[in-house]
């Protein structure tokens, strides 16, 4: 007998529907803060490529490096410029074509490094004693000193970078007998997001300890789930139940620094994380345990954070005794 069954019919594809997924998931590969820095970036070159009456994509080697050459002649830094090419390789892959003799342009932020020799802008690390003096400073019971000093204490524990001390939860978090165990869900180096848990141990100093601050942080805040970090009221009379913006922790530090004397443009959000890599080096921590902690995937990464502050201070000459 015949095999009767129906093969079932197939609708013809939608290619523009298909064509605009396919950007989606091809831009989610890159960080949202990266998205927003490259759509910036190609917003940009398409403005210069219009003004110059030349195609933006797909675009020649000799516009890309005309504009390129434009931009290192206007200031920008050669950091800046290398940049710009990645967002525009970028967007003419998600679009379906791809930037011809790349090694040129290669070469030729080569000879920019060379010739500009740019050292890079690095703040200053917030280091324990720097924290402790801050600390002590925020110690006042008013809620927003309160909360300003678990995010510093906090901060400077996990050296998480401000987007992901941000993105915590209160769920993130479990109160142990060692300390505290924080659950990073997602991160710069892990945007598969399989996570991580990050221990916390309790400080030596009272005022200086993220799981005491934090305590006396929650007690402010309350125990209602969502964003552990929330912004105050626009007089500080309450707080809003909505996520801190990761540009706040940046502010935080400022105010902090400042209000020991310290000049706040020399530091950063990024100053808590690399104060931690900073001051677990100088105390001879060995670099996979730092590395295991700030989540970092290679040794070359992590030792851009740290910041020798003394000649002589974890000095291997003078480790060996001579």
């Amino acid at each position: 007998m015949a095999n009767t069954k129906q093969v079932p019919h197939l609708s013809a594809p939608d290619f523009e529907r298909l064509r605009k997924l396919q950007v989606v998931i091809a831009e989610s590969e890159r960080a949202a803060r990266t998205r927003i820095e490259y759509n910036r970036d190609w917003k940009k070159f398409t403005e210069w490529c219009r003004t110059a009456r030349v195609c933006a994509c797909p675009a020649s080697t000799d516009t890309v490096l005309f504009y390129l050459t434009d931009m290192l002649a206007r200031g920008r830094k050669v950091s800046s410029v290398t940049r710009y090419l990645r967002s525009i390789d970028a967007a003419h892959r998600v679009r379906g074509f791809a930037l011809s003799n790349s090694q040129a342009l290669r070469g030729f932020l080569a000879g920019a490094r060379r010739l500009r020799c740019e050292q890079p802008d690095q703040k200053a690390p917030i280091t324990l004693e720097v924290l402790r003096s801050i600390c002590a400073q925020l110690v006042t019971g008013r809620p927003r000193d309160t909360r300003n000093r678990s995010i510093l204490t906090l901060g400077f524990a996990t050296a998480l970078r401000r987007s992901n001390l941000a993105a915590l939860d209160l769920a993130d978090l479990r109160f142990v007998v060692k300390g505290l165990e924080v659950r990073v869900r997602k991160e710069k180096q892990d945007q598969e997001a399989k996570g991580r848990a990050i221990g916390v141990t309790h400080g030596s100093h009272a005022a200086s300890c993220p799981v005491a601050a934090l305590r006396a942080w929650l007690e402010i805040r309350g125990q209602s789930p969502g964003p552990l970090f929330l912004p105050f009221t626009a007089r500080g009379a309450r707080v809003m139940m909505r996520r801190l913006e990761t540009r706040t922790i940046g502010r935080v530090v400022k105010d902090a620094v400042q209000r020991i004397g310290l000049p706040p443009e020399d530091y950063s959000g990024h100053s808590l994380r690399s104060g931690f890599v900073t001051t677990a080096v100088e105390a001879g921590v060995r670099e996979f345990l730092i590395a295991d902690h700030t989540g970092h995937r290679s040794l070359s990464a992590l030792r851009r954070y740290f910041r020798k502050r003394d000649l002589f201070q974890a000095n291997a000459c003078t480790m060996i005794g001579l």
